[in-house]
């Protein structure tokens, strides 16, 4: 419940324009690499390989 009224003040701030945002620096490739090393065992049960090329910091 406490969740779905946050959300609501959060709605209501973006229509409002008075959200304010804290941009931080965020690593995708690193999470992109984590849930890989979380499916790759799975998908290797299917038979399925997982990869990312190794220099994925430029493709991001």
């Amino acid at each position: 419940m406490i969740q779905i009224i946050d959300d609501l003040e959060t709605i209501s701030q973006l229509e409002v324009g008075t959200l304010e945002l804290d941009p931080e620096v965020y690593d995708i490739a690193q999470q992109v690499r984590d849930i890989i090393d979380a499916l790759e065992f799975q998908a290797s049960k299917q038979n399925i390989k997982l990869q990312l090329p190794k220099n994925t910091t430029k493709l991001f």
